[in-house]
């Protein structure tokens, strides 16, 4: 997708967000991450788009992919993934958990030493909840 095309689609994504006339918002913001998260010169689209889904407390419902998308999109990434961290581990459910684990994993490769170790903590976060099937699923995590 071009810039023009990509600034123009924003556009008319940011209409149904701020309007939400379908219910449709979560919908749409997903779509505006994986646009921006193609198209790095899109600064100021970026940060509206990672405030306005972080505002919606959309990571909860994103899948891995579209997690790491938004993570990507962060002006801080530290930042945002202690955010998530701290949201995912709150939540009674499993499934959000089950796929910040996958992110964390996929993230302590990363180059910053600052994200790699804010992985390791994510992951014993995750493993002092003492949750069976978190635990299975971290037992088979690669090292």
């Amino acid at each position: 997708m071009s810039l023009g095309a990509a600034v123009d689609a924003l556009s008319l994504l940011r209409q149904f967000i701020d309007h939400d006339t379908f219910g449709r918002k979560s919908t749409v913001l997903k779509r505006a991450i994986t646009i921006v998260d193609r198209q790095p010169e899109l600064g100021l689209w970026r940060r509206w788009v990672h405030d306005t889904a972080a505002d919606a407390n959309l990571p909860l419902q994103l899948s891995r992919e579209q997690l790491l998308a938004f993570l990507r999109i962060s002006d801080n990434l530290p930042g945002a993934l202690e955010r998530i961290v701290r949201s995912f581990s709150e939540q009674p459910f499993t499934q959000p958990k089950a796929i910040l684990l996958r992110v964390l994993e996929i993230l302590s490769k990363h180059q910053s030493v600052e994200v790699r170790d804010l992985c390791v903590r994510g992951i014993a976060d995750v493993l002092s909840l003492n949750d069976p099937v978190l635990n299975i699923a971290l037992t088979h995590m690669s090292n």
